[in-house]
């Protein structure tokens, strides 16, 4: 009796390849074992993997032939291994006699075998689905072309304005709700709220959802920004402001407004059905205004607060940069609003920047390195602006860059952002070229930007304002979106991101104070750059009065430490010879030969930066030290050479600058890589004695040292 193979089922199939497999291997079970063992391991793992028809519909023939010329020896092949031979290879001759007796057993134990395998796979399944969310999608789908459906579905990083709810489904969107609680609750209880923020941070966006969610509870929610009133005069800046009240809500205002009076008039009770929220965003532009209009939109809202019962507005919102906690006019010295206890917009926290950007990745369909989502968050502290900022250039320029694994790694990204290209797009965006561009030509802006070199600048850490003048200094530079409020009640302000930073070190700074180097820059014979000459030359443009400073301006506590004969004494910190430094490689390196100077943060116990120099040969990492003990300089001995590892450097240099009592004469610390070049520069509080002690590796490749050199400064 024939059995045609080419149309059975897959699982009777397995039941006659293990028939075969017993009737082959019956003589062999005693010295055997093992190959049957592996023809039926071999059936099951093709059952299980679904392998072709094809292969599994070879002819028994065939197998012997196999097994006759490999695995059996000759005389262990008899009889009943002949009787399988076939004439035909998509047949299988066996006499039904022989078999059917076996047909239930068989049929039985396939059935188990088959429930079996599919437990076993169900089992392979879990493990597979457990391990993916355990790490988090190690191996991403392989990467093909998006259909137009999915090219039109894909989301976008927003970084032009306020991202309103039809926006929300088409951009990378972090709901504020969740941290506009105190928001809300001051709205609820009828308070008039100053909120303010940075430029760019998400105040509007976060004005937009509040409204939503009022308007959910009851309320009537009314937006207006000043950007489209007319300041010329007091009656068109009421009428423009008229106008812009019917374009928000057209169903509940009919009345065109032409004086103060009119406002108050058109919000009296009468005919309003709900408590009113009113939002005034770009609230600052009043700041432009003559004294006239400033004076009788206070008088108005003062009024309408004073006598709230009178009127339906329940809550009046100015939103807006810093600066408009100190708006006043003449005739009205104090805010409506509630400017001792005002909402700071919030940036994004470290998880939300983690969950944009795994979202980011997960529909692109790669894996972004968390080293860089982590630099993206302290660059940019959360500011909402740069995120996405961030997340728009990896969008357009590195996603080509991507490698086989589909994985965008640190290296990467600290090459793109060392290059000067980050700046570049940074400079591109409106807010932060306006900001530059204040600050350089400003006339006022000038004292501001001196304290913001004594005080903030390479510095992430909060600083308390104590002196007048220095606190509306400060203020400015917080308007400006320079700097934050760290704490409104004991006036301390913070640089508000490490991108500001260098913004300030790159551009502002050096245009400012211009004093570097008039030499040539000094190159090496294989045209690489001379850094030890670099460094030697650069400090004796040091501005004094800086560094004097820093011993009481911006300073750290040298606790274990000898300066001027005792411990715990006050000494310039890193940021101080940071920002010096960078300034006169600025003006020199940068200016006129058109080499890049980065800064780049780290985040350890303490955030802070080194400088990475990038030319067309090299790329140099600088990591400074100030008044450091050993155990500090043997802890970035070790430390340089992992950034030194991510950022491709070339060389390495420690610069420690110390003020620690008779360091020239002590046994100086170097470290156990010859790698890593030293350099120790003593110096005393007034910058008048320099000395230097160096341990370098020079072109040959020999360690060379020079000791206790005086180094000349400029008067």
């Amino acid at each position: 009796m024939n059995f045609n193979l080419s149309k059975a089922p897959p699982k009777f199939m397995l039941f006659a390849f293990r028939v075969a497999s017993k009737v082959l291997c019956k003589p062999l079970l005693c010295n055997h074992h093992f190959c049957r063992n592996h023809v039926l391991r071999f059936v099951e793992i093709s059952y299980r993997d679904q392998i072709s028809h094809k292969i599994l519909q070879m002819s028994f023939s065939k197998i012997t032939q196999v097994f006759r010329r490999t695995v059996f020896p000759t005389h262990f092949v008899t009889r009943r291994v002949q009787c399988l031979q076939s004439p035909r290879p998509d047949l299988f001759h066996l006499p039904f006699s022989r078999t059917f007796k076996h047909w239930k057993e068989y049929k039985q134990e396939n059935e188990l075998m088959g429930n079996q395998l599919g437990e076993t796979r169900k089992q392979l399944e879990a493990k597979e689905k457990l391990l993916a969310v355990l790490v988090e999608v190690q191996q991403p789908e392989r990467k093909r072309k998006a259909t137009e459906e999915e090219k039109q579905n894909k989301r976008k990083w927003d970084t032009n304005g306020a991202i309103r709810k039809v926006q929300r489904d088409a951009t990378y969107f972090v709901d504020p709700l969740s941290s506009s609680g105190p928001l809300l609750n001051k709205i609820r209880n009828g308070e008039f709220v100053a909120l303010h923020g940075a430029r760019a941070s998400g105040k509007s966006t976060r004005v937009f959802r509040v409204m939503e969610q009022l308007e959910e509870e009851g309320y009537l929610c009314l937006y207006v920004t000043l950007e489209l009133v007319d300041i010329e005069s007091k009656e068109s800046f009421w009428s423009s402001f008229g106008k812009c009240l019917v374009r928000t809500a057209p169903h509940h205002i009919k009345k065109h407004i032409k004086f103060g009076g009119d406002f108050a008039d058109l919000f009296s009770t009468s005919g309003w059905k709900k408590k009113v929220v009113l939002f005034i965003d770009e609230f600052d532009i009043l700041y432009e205004a003559n004294d006239d209009i400033k004076s009788s939109f206070l008088k108005v809202v003062r009024g309408i607060k004073t006598r709230k019962e009178e009127f339906a507005i329940w809550s009046i919102n100015a939103v807006g940069p810093f600066s408009i906690l100190h708006l006043s006019s003449k005739k009205v010295t104090s805010s409506p609003f509630n400017i001792k206890e005002p909402f700071q917009n919030p940036n994004f926290t470290l998880e939300q920047v983690q969950i944009l950007f795994k979202e980011f990745a997960d529909e692109e369909r790669i894996i972004i390195d968390q080293e860089i989502v982590k630099d993206i968050y302290i660059r940019t502290n959360g500011h909402a602006g740069l995120v996405c900022l961030c997340g728009k250039v990896i969008s357009l320029h590195l996603m080509k860059k991507i490698d086989k694994s589909l994985t965008l790694d640190i290296s990467t990204w600290l090459d793109f952002t060392t290059s000067g290209s980050l700046e570049k797009v940074i400079l591109g965006y409106p807010t932060f070229r306006k900001m530059v561009d204040t600050l350089e030509t400003l006339d006022k802006a000038k004292p501001a930007v001196d304290l913001l070199r004594s005080s903030f600048i390479g510095f992430l850490g909060s600083v308390q304002i104590i002196n007048t003048r220095e606190m509306k200094l400060a203020e400015f530079l917080t308007a400006e979106g320079v700097l934050t409020v760290s704490n409104n009640i004991n006036n301390t302000f913070r640089m508000s991101s490490g991108f500001i930073d260098e913004l300030m070190r790159r551009r502002v700074i050096p245009d400012l104070y211009e004093s570097s180097p008039t030499s040539a820059v000094p190159i090496k014979d294989d045209d690489t750059l001379d850094i030890l000459n670099i460094l030697q030359t650069a400090i004796q443009f040091f501005d004094k009065t800086i560094i004097s400073n820093g011993f009481t301006k911006s300073f750290k506590i040298a606790r274990d430490l000898y300066v001027n004969g005792r411990k715990n004494r006050h000494v310039p910190r890193e940021s101080v010879y940071d920002a010096e430094l960078s300034r006169i490689l600025a003006n020199w390196l940068v200016k006129k030969c058109g080499f890049d100077v980065i800064g780049q943060w780290h985040l350890d116990e303490h955030t802070h930066s080194d400088i990475v120099i990038t030319t067309d040969r090299q790329k140099i990492v600088l990591e400074l030290l100030a008044t450091a003990t050993k155990k500090d300089l043997d802890e970035h001995f070790e430390r340089v050479l992992k950034y030194a590892e991510l950022l491709s450097a070339d060389d390495i240099w420690i610069v420690h600058f110390t003020c620690e009592d008779g360091y020239a004469t002590q046994k100086l610390q170097w470290p156990s890589n010859d790698r890593i070049n030293v350099i120790h520069f003593f110096h005393d509080q007034m910058l008048v004695n320099v000395l230097m002690n160096v341990r370098y590796l020079d072109s040959s490749g020999t360690i060379k040292y020079i000791t206790d050199q005086t180094i000349p400064l400029q008067s």
